[in-house]
């Protein structure tokens, strides 16, 4: 039901090191990187070769971002 989700952080290399490290134990890596120039940095960690949890450099902020997955696109519609 869930796609994905994602949370900000504000040290994208200090938040790789830590998820590499805590999320190996429980069978996930690091399966994609994005890095555009200055403005975007982020990580997406999966068990196989399809991010589900994201990181993005930014201001850290309360809320995150959640991702339902749905047939197409007239379920999202619906």
């Amino acid at each position: 039901m869930i796609d994905h989700l994602s949370i900000h952080v504000s040290d994208i290399e200090k938040a790789r090191a830590f998820y590499d490290a805590v999320l190996a134990p429980l069978g996930a890596k690091r399966v994609m990187n994005v890095d555009v120039e200055e403005r975007v940095h982020a990580s997406g960690y999966g068990t196989d070769w399809k991010p589900v949890f994201w990181i993005v450099e930014g201001q850290p902020t309360p809320q995150g971002h959640v991702a339902f997955r749905a047939v197409d696109h007239a379920a999202v519609n619906a």
